[in-house]
């Protein structure tokens, strides 16, 4: 699970800016192509206002298909209209999520229906006569995982989409945002954007970060200390 601070009380009592007051350990805050019919049960939904712009599930534009996605702060991946989003009503299929994630980028103006849509959606994943638009609580990629690898010149790798993609993790490119008390960490298919770890993984990672006197964030790191740079997402990358 992925909140503020002050959405997490019961794990942790401290308030988000009291998280990051000196000489304090930090404490965390908390689908080749797809058939879409079959992926959304044949059904054509308007949107539930989460939006400014109504849209409707599977509409054509030219020869293309639109459906629009949400990502939570947990990474998990929703239809957009879903009405009630939990574990039970997300997408868990591995090789659904991989296709899927490995596709997403930043929405161009080419892109069908980006004047009607791309304001509300700032990415898509593109799959075949198809085209997803997506949003997201945070940032469309959702770090979930810290596995150790002999791949990785640090030994440990970051994971997301179920598990189903990795990269090398670099201690040394962590961000964080002390206001929202969350971590980033640099993911390829959103460059030159970050990508926000989920709460779980922020709160174990969280129990090796100190502030200093002066406000500086320091993480030890295998016997290292590391001093964690500010959040420099910027807005035309990340609309929150």
């Amino acid at each position: 699970m992925f909140a503020t601070i002050d959405a997490m009380r019961p794990l942790a009592t401290l308030s988000l800016r009291a998280a990051f007051r000196p000489r304090k350990k930090w404490v965390a805050s908390g689908p080749s192509s797809w058939n879409c019919a079959l992926r959304h049960n044949g059904r054509v939904h308007r949107n539930f206002c989460h939006t400014t712009t109504p849209y409707t599930q599977g509409e054509k534009v030219g020869n293309r298909r639109l459906y629009f996605y949400w990502v939570d702060h947990n990474g998990y991946l929703f239809l957009d209209d879903t009405k009630h989003r939990n574990f039970t009503s997300c997408y868990k299929d591995s090789v659904f999520l991989e296709f899927f994630y490995s596709r997403i980028r930043l929405a161009e103006a080419s892109d069908k229906a980006f004047d009607r849509y791309g304001q509300d959606f700032r990415w898509v994943s593109p799959c075949g006569s198809e085209l997803n638009w997506i949003r997201a609580d945070d940032t469309p990629i959702v770090f979930t995982a810290l596995v150790a690898s002999s791949e990785s010149a640090s030994g440990h790798v970051l994971t997301y989409a179920n598990g189903a993609i990795s990269q090398p993790f670099d201690v040394a490119e962590l961000e964080y945002c002390a206001y929202r008390g969350r971590l980033y960490h640099p993911a390829p298919r959103l460059a030159p954007a970050k990508a926000l770890l989920s709460s779980a993984l922020t709160i174990d990672i969280a129990k090796s970060i100190s502030v200093k006197d002066n406000g500086e964030a320091t993480i030890t790191w295998q016997g290292n200390d590391y001093t964690l740079q500010p959040y420099t997402q910027t807005k035309t990358l990340h609309p929150v």
